[in-house]
């Protein structure tokens, strides 16, 4: 019999292959040494021994070939995971079907994404005419603030430049007034956005929890710029019902506050969408909408706020502008691919990485 203590009594082991590959597959994993029992096929072996050192052998090499991965593999396509939403970072996911704009747009032209006065129409013709009839009629009635209150100022560009328009959604920006439709339709289409339908217009300033304003179902005086007793039009010239085109109007201030206030200003004024939400949608300025040729939503400053969302208007051609009418882009949502992960099939298991 050999000794367990001598190294190459264990070479008589070469005598079968099956039991020597499970020997070296047993050395190679370190479960065992040459101080190790030995099994000697030479000699009559009970038929208890042979079994169990059989399974030895099977439980070894299924050790060996998890760990170096000996089995085959078979590569198979990759696989991806598709992630519900897929906004931009300036627009909101509205229950996973749509985009919005986080808030009130203001323009800037295409080519070199220069700023737009927000006090004028973004059309070369009509802007500059709206500039010189007004700076020829201020001053002209008996109200002491049109005598104080003079034109703002515009850079000449905007009246002589062949230019496109951008809608852009950004914080802090005062938005833009004095907007048609049609320009409305261009600007929202050159940020590869689209004006909103009223179903969804409505949707997004609902919010989650479908309230009448965005903050909640009763209405609240200050929680977004609406219902402002102070009339532009009014107070500068005597008349709320004509003179909307004055560029002076939005640049007015009640108590030292001023009327139009820039994007975000009212952190309750918030349309809630999960961690997110939509500023705005309620007050500052209306916003068109592309379900009604000639509708806008959303109530200006000086409009009453007890209707909240549901407050339309629908009067006016798609080439009207005026002070209180401003733009919000919508756009779809599309599948966003998050990662692509390379898969295998071990052995009927799928494995990626």
């Amino acid at each position: 019999m050999s000794n367990p203590s001598n190294c190459e009594g264990n070479e008589r082991l070469g005598s079968n292959p099956q039991i020597n590959r499970s020997r070296l597959l047993l050395l190679f994993c370190g479960i065992t040494s040459c101080a190790s029992p030995q099994i000697d096929t030479s000699i009559s072996t009970p038929k208890e021994v042979v079994q169990s050192a059989s399974v030895a052998v099977t439980v070894s090499q299924r050790a060996v070939e998890r760990v170096f991965q000996l089995e085959p593999t078979i590569e198979v396509a990759p696989e991806v995971r598709e992630e519900k939403r897929n906004c931009r970072p300036d627009m909101v996911d509205v229950k996973g079907e749509y985009c919005v704009d986080r808030y009130e747009g203001h323009l800037v032209d295409t080519d070199e994404g220069k700023l737009f006065s927000p006090y004028y129409t973004p059309n070369p013709q009509a802007g500059k005419k709206q500039h010189n009839r007004w700076f020829y009629k201020q001053g002209k009635t008996n109200m002491k603030i049109d005598l104080l209150t003079k034109l703002p100022p515009v850079e000449e560009w905007q009246f002589t430049d062949d230019y496109g328009l951008l809608a852009k959604s950004e914080p802090g920006e005062l938005p833009s007034g004095y907007i048609t439709k049609t320009q409305a339709v261009e600007a929202c289409d050159n940020a590869g956005k689209r004006l909103c339908t009223t179903d969804e217009w409505i949707t997004a300033c609902q919010g989650e929890d479908k309230t009448v304003h965005p903050y909640g179902n009763r209405f609240k005086y200050g929680e977004c710029n609406i219902h402002n007793p102070y009339h532009p039009s009014l107070v500068l010239t005597g008349n709320a019902g004509t003179n909307h085109d004055d560029p002076r109007l939005n640049t007015l201030s009640y108590k030292g506050v001023p009327l139009l206030k820039p994007t975000g200003s009212k952190p309750a004024c918030i349309s809630k969408w999960g961690d997110d939400g939509i500023y705005d949608m309620e007050g500052n300025l209306s916003e068109w909408i592309a379900s009604s040729g000639r509708g806008f939503r959303g109530g200006a400053y000086f409009r009453s706020g007890e209707l909240g969302c549901n407050m339309s208007h629908g009067s006016h051609s798609v080439e009207y502008y005026d002070y209180s009418i401003g733009i919000r882009c919508c756009s779809d949502t599309e599948p966003k691919v998050q990662d692509t992960n390379t898969c295998e099939v071990r052995k009927s298991v799928r494995y990626c990485r």
